[in-house]
């Protein structure tokens, strides 16, 4: 558990900077506001809150799985696989971090801009524990079901410890419900189109603060409704081989489909969400971008620029 102490320092000291009210500007980032936000909200101020609360809607259906793993493991009633405790923690993208930092200057309502931070830090703290608990070449974080054989050795996650990164990732899920809320209202009306991704975010979200496990099978494995299958473009059906490369990995993968802004890619490798990404094709060309998600073998690549009418992979 190296580490550890400090995790449970950072989280005494962020809910003592929480309940001091002195210290709301080192939460904010910013200094004291002078003015409330306007009813009607600048039209670049609006852009800027639906894309945090887009980022932070994908964002909370992997904190709510993440939670629910967690909560499996504490309870010791599932299988839990080291690989899905720390592929579905979400990290903050650097899409993500580039929309937050501006935010002070474009938002002056200081609840809202706490409750992206606590949002931030929560999730922050989350992940920290999650990579420290499952850090081991074990496979199974979590003690088998009785009778079940594992086939490696079980990596035995105490209740104590157990229930403290439960609570982690539940205080996650109650943040990350918080920040949606206080961008829904901010955005009033112009929040209209994003109700149903948010809506079943805040659904998952509920049930894994409550202790559930949502999207998880019994035998450990996780299932999320129609998250390979959210579509905001058309896909075209591509059936190219490629290779990606990820951090110091290149790994052999197949693009299935392509839209403008985004690549369906199949793999027998692992990828985290969050990770940067380049896709290598044949002929040396390279598209750059973010992994959106990732569903067992299935990943979906947001791309840094988006592909242009008439590309091959829209056409082909």
């Amino acid at each position: 558990m190296a580490g550890f102490e400090s995790f449970v320092a950072d989280l005494v000291a962020f809910e003592a900077r929480q309940n001091n009210a002195d210290d709301a500007a080192l939460l904010v980032g910013a200094s004291t506001v002078a003015q409330t936000l306007a009813p009607v909200i600048a039209r670049d101020t609006a852009l800027l809150l639906s894309q945090i609360l887009d980022e932070i809607a994908t964002s909370g259906i992997l904190i709510a799985v993440s939670a629910g793993i967690a909560n499996a493991a504490a309870k010791g009633s599932l299988a839990v696989r080291r690989s899905s405790v720390t592929i579905y923690a979400p990290v903050q993208t650097p899409l993500f971090r580039t929309l937050t930092g501006s935010l002070p200057r474009h938002v002056a309502d200081a609840n809202l801009c706490r409750a992206v931070q606590a949002y931030c830090v929560r999730l922050s703290l989350a992940q920290r524990m999650t990579w420290s608990f499952a850090g081991t070449d074990d496979n199974v974080l979590a003690t088998s079901p009785a009778g079940a054989t594992a086939a490696r050795p079980a990596v035995r996650v105490t209740a104590v410890d157990g229930d403290v990164l439960a609570d982690a990732w539940r205080r996650a899920c109650r943040a990350t419900t918080d920040c949606m809320a206080a961008l829904q209202a901010a955005l009033g009306p112009l929040a209209g189109d994003q109700a149903s991704p948010v809506a079943f975010a805040s659904e998952l979200l509920r049930q894994a603060e409550a202790g559930g496990c949502p999207c998880m099978e019994p035998d450990g494995r996780v299932t999320i409704p129609g998250w390979a299958e959210r579509r905001r473009e058309p896909r075209h059906t591509v059936q190219l081989a490629a290779t990606a490369q990820i951090g110091e990995r290149f790994i052999p993968v197949m693009i299935r489909d392509a839209s403008p802004s985004g690549l369906g890619l199949e793999s027998s490798q692992m990828a985290a969400p969050g990770e940067r990404i380049v896709v290598r094709l044949p002929g040396d060309r390279q598209l750059p971008g973010d992994i959106a998600w990732s569903d067992g073998q299935r990943i979906g690549v947001r791309l840094d620029r988006p592909l242009m009418p008439g590309d091959p992979l829209l056409v082909g």
